[in-house]
């Protein structure tokens, strides 16, 4: 199952984000933006489910 090209672009986005985080070593922000990406595939296998 690959994800529609709008939430590939927010999952590269948001994968952009945890690593500058990372390498700031604001583990915070990581932690928000891993849980927020787990939460878009939880999203999208749903939705792929009903198609």
């Amino acid at each position: 199952m690959m994800p529609s090209a709008r939430l590939q672009q927010q999952i590269e986005r948001l994968l952009d984000q945890a690593e500058q985080a990372i390498d700031r070593g604001d583990w915070a922000v990581d932690r928000c933006i891993s849980n927020s990406l787990a939460r878009r595939r939880v999203v999208e296998r749903r939705s792929s489910s009903y198609s």
